[in-house]
């Protein structure tokens, strides 16, 4: 409806805002919702990307965020760090948490590092067989994320999960 931004690092088509999410370029208190979906683990600060989303939303504004825990390295263009359930709570704790969930679950997690493992263990040193047995591995055991449904509901998925999501709201203040 026109009412959404979007923000990247670097130009693609359909995109509104080049920035950096360290520093954005808004006023304070602009947004009613800030979406940041596995953004965390790529930027060197994470504290100061979450405080720039919480100085841009509006008192009350919704603050939605997704990050990988047990999940493999993935460059785009880099990658630093993940947050256990409990380091997400602690980045997060200036906003009212409203939902913090596994999204990706167990299985996911388990599939994401047993298709890296057989990749490295048959591709003999190739980074091109690698490649090829890595997607191949990913399509061949991708049924078993199913068993997340279940699986992402049970109160220690939290341990061995793939991706948390983070809702939580900037409290409106009485000044």
């Amino acid at each position: 409806k026109g009412n959404v931004l979007h923000l990247d690092y670097e130009r693609y088509p359909h995109l509104e805002v080049v920035g950096d999410a360290h520093h954005l370029p808004f006023q304070s208190n602009r947004f009613d919702g800030v979406v940041c979906e596995t953004l965390l683990e790529h930027v060197l600060e994470p504290e100061q990307v979450i405080a720039e989303m919480h100085r841009v939303l509006k008192p009350g504004g919704k603050c939605y965020v997704m990050m990988p825990f047990m999940y493999g390295f993935h460059a785009a263009p880099s990658d630093y760090q993940r947050f256990t359930h409990r380091g997400l709570l602690h980045r997060m704790r200036h906003f009212e948490t409203d939902k913090l969930k596994v999204v990706c679950g167990p299985t996911s997690a388990l599939i994401c590092v047993l298709m890296e493992w057989l990749a490295l263990l048959f591709s003999f040193g190739s980074q091109k067989l690698y490649q090829i047995l890595s997607l191949g591995f990913m399509v061949m055991l991708s049924p078993l994320k199913l068993l997340d449904f279940a699986l992402s509901f049970h109160p220690e998925a939290v341990r061995i999960a793939s991706v948390f999501l983070f809702i939580g709201k900037k409290p409106i203040t009485l000044d």
